[in-house]
Parts: C-alpha cells; structure tokens; sequence
C-alpha cells in the first residue's frame, strides 16, 4: 500500500478481533504504527464496521497486517481532509458518514475545552476521539446514553492544530458538536481541606503561587469508586509543568511541585483514559 502524503488515515474493517499494524520501510525497525480495534457486538448476523485513525509520519510504503478469528471481514482505507472546526460547533446539518473528521485550530481551540457529541436518532452509539498535533491520541469518549458521547475536560494545543475524529454505529444519523470552557473554582493551599468531586463536572482547580513555594497536591478515588486517577499541573502561561499517574498508590496520584514563577496555576483531575467517576483532592504548602 502506498501512501503518496503524510495524512490523516481512516481504517475501516469488519472482523472480531481485528488488528492493524502499519511500519514505514523507510522508518528504523522500532518505529510501528498499531491499531487495535475492540471487539465488534453482532446485530443479528450484521457486523458493525469500526474505525481507527491515525497520522501517518511520512510518506511511504506501509503493510497492513489483518488478523480475524472465525469471522470474514472486509478493509477498506480512505485518505480524509479535515474540515475546520467553527468556533460554535457543528449543528445536525452534518452526518457522521459525511464530516467524520475536523481540524481544531489553536486559535478556536487551544487551552481547556469540554466536547459534548449528540446524535440525532435515538438509540445511535456515537463515539469521539480527539488527537493532538504530534498526531497522538489525547482523549476518546465512549457512548454514554441517550444517544451522547462527552469528554468532560481537556487541555489542547495552543501551538499546533488538534483533530477530533467522530463516529457511529449509524453512519448516516446526523449530529451535532459542542465546545465549551470548562468552569474555574479556586482552592486555597492553605487550608489543606480535601474536596469531594466527580470528573465528569469538568471543573478545573486554581491556586495562586510565588516563585520559591512548594506545593503537594494529591488525587484520590473516593471511597467505593473504581477511578484511575490522572493528574496534570499547569503553569500560568497554560503549559503543563508537572504530571502523574499512580505515585500514591492503589490508582492514586501525586504532585509535588517547586513553583518557579509567580501566578494562577490549574490544576486538571481527571480520570486514565478517559474513565470517570468521584475523587478527592487535597492541595497544601509543603515548608
């Protein structure tokens, strides 16, 4: 297969299990493309097509290998131009089959977003995967009722141009994408008083800090929830200075950060991989 550009490519297949794995000839032996497409539900004897995106990294000659098990498939590839995303959004005039993808400009889309995907049908499973400039992927929402995708909170680009790639179980339904800011609430270092929150509220955290502070900021699952904890710091020019994933333990994370400009940090909890559910956050001064 070759690829005459460096793209954006849509694989579209039907099997259960399928994977897709794609390498360059001209890329070193440890640079591997992979897809891996989850198990595909039956609707009676039909079978739901699914769709990987991925950015290629240079033109190239690129092999594809396909494996299924007990289920014939079929696997088409399709090169897409990414329409650019209206600051207001896309309304139902467009069909999941027809704009499937849309470039988000750091002008319009840059900073902390939240992304709700509503599908025209009832019953429709509609699906979102945003990417970033580098072409990986930072975020996906799964279908969460009443025909709904949502991704509760995100930090994009303010530099490079991001991707959201949107599809259904029903190609030809209509939808519509929103765009919003997330809402700001301030927490004081100083009282050290953990704060019960679910992720899905899409609430960013803010304090203020002054060159030479220290700050210890922890992530916990609340009691009875499942949540991954993730937990991202950043600076007062929005870009990220610190990061973690479990350093408490048991799914739980921590920052401790020494503060190296004066100004309003945030602070975004959310869940690994896109998971929801309720935590506990706790900020303090360390001396």
């Amino acid at each position: 297969m070759k690829i005459l550009t460096a793209d954006h490519c849509v694989f579209f297949g039907r099997g259960r299990p399928l994977l897709l794995a794609g390498r360059s000839a001209r890329r070193r032996s440890s640079g591997l493309l992979d897809w891996v497409i989850p198990q595909v539900d039956r609707a009676g004897d039909a079978l739901r097509p699914e769709r990987q995106l991925n950015r290629l990294p240079q033109a190239g000659t690129y092999l594809v290998v396909v494996t299924a098990s007990s289920a014939d498939y079929r696997l088409r590839r399709d090169m897409l131009t990414p329409r650019p995303l209206p600051p207001d959004g896309v309304d139902e005039a467009e069909s999941f089959a027809a704009a499937p993808l849309w470039a988000c400009s750091p002008e319009i889309c840059g900073g902390f977003r939240t992304f709700t995907l509503q599908a025209g049908l009832a019953g429709v499973q509609p699906a979102m995967q945003v990417w970033g400039p580098e072409g990986a992927l930072v975020a996906t929402a799964a279908p969460s009722g009443e025909s709904r995708a949502a991704i509760p909170l995100l930090a994009l680009s303010q530099t490079g141009v991001s991707h959201i790639l949107l599809a259904s179980d029903v190609p030809t339904a209509t939808y519509s994408l929103t765009m919003g800011a997330p809402a700001r609430r301030p927490i004081d270092p100083n009282s050290a008083v953990p704060i019960e929150e679910e992720t899905t509220a899409g609430i960013l955290w803010t304090f203020r800090g002054e060159a030479g502070q220290r700050v210890r900021i922890e992530m916990r699952k609340a009691s009875g929830s499942e949540l991954d904890s993730f937990l991202e710091l950043y600076g007062p020019d929005g870009q990220m200075v610190a990061q973690d994933d479990d350093s408490l333990g048991d799914r739980n994370s921590l920052i401790e950060y020494d503060v190296e400009e004066g100004g309003e940090y945030t602070i975004l909890p959310r869940g690994y991989d896109g998971q929801q559910g309720r935590y506990t956050l706790l900020v303090r001064w360390l001396p």
